[in-house]
């Protein structure tokens, strides 16, 4: 189980340098972590291979290459399901010693314990830093196309919860860092294809196809109102 997010991610990040991903694999990757947060960060999990394919948007070759990618690397472990049940996943823990001993045994013996001490890994921030940083999460949350965003949620009935919300803000920062503009196209992608997760912009779908509509006026042209 996943017990420290952020000591997780940095765990995650440090993981990178050693074992770079594809970018299929970082976005299997975080689909089956917005999935697990959903399950209330559970050790292992099912889920349907129909349904981590559609949310990872990626075709089944790519989708079981990135499956089985990280794994080898180390960065899940993976269970076919018998009969009717689904397959089993576990995410393996970065924010521990164990958690980083049992990935680099699982991928490769290059790495080692680098999920151990992890906070002395990010310099310190100073003051006005962590102010601004605040700042611009709290600024996209004001926004219409956060609101939008969460209101695409509640309709295909996978409403944000307070961790989601957390792992949302710092996927987009991640994707796009201190860059609001970047952040509020990253929303309106999600939003106008019901995506749950957010991903990097695909080319200039935004500029050429996402005209600057609110949630409810995509709504309105999709049913016929």
């Amino acid at each position: 189980m996943i017990k420290n997010w952020i000591s997780h991610l940095n765990g995650y990040r440090e993981r990178r340098k050693l074992h770079p991903l594809t970018s299929h694999e970082i976005t299997l990757y975080f689909i089956l972590m917005e999935y697990c947060n959903e399950l209330g960060w559970m050790d292992w999990f099912n889920a349907s291979n129909g349904v981590i394919q559609g949310l990872s948007g990626l075709t089944r070759t790519a989708f079981h290459k990135a499956r089985g990618d990280l794994a080898s690397k180390g960065y899940i472990k993976y269970k076919d399901g018998s009969g009717n049940q689904s397959g089993k996943y576990l995410l393996v823990d970065f924010g521990t010693q164990t958690g980083t001993q049992t990935g680099t045994q699982t991928g490769t013996q290059t790495g080692t314990q680098t999920g151990t001490n992890l906070e002395p890994l990010n310099k310190p921030k100073t003051k006005t830093e962590t102010k601004t940083k605040k700042d611009i999460l709290s600024n996209i949350q004001k926004t219409p196309e956060w609101v939008d965003f969460e209101k695409m949620r509640k309709q295909i009935k996978k409403p944000l919860t307070e961790r989601a919300v957390k792992m949302a803000l710092a996927e987009l920062e991640k994707l796009a860092p201190d860059n609001i503009e970047l952040q509020k196209q990253i929303l309106n992608q999600s939003t106008y294809y019901c995506w749950q997760g957010l991903f990097p912009l695909k080319g200039d779908v935004i500029s050429t196809n996402l005209p600057n509509k609110t949630f409810s006026e995509i709504i309105a042209e999709r049913v016929g109102v």
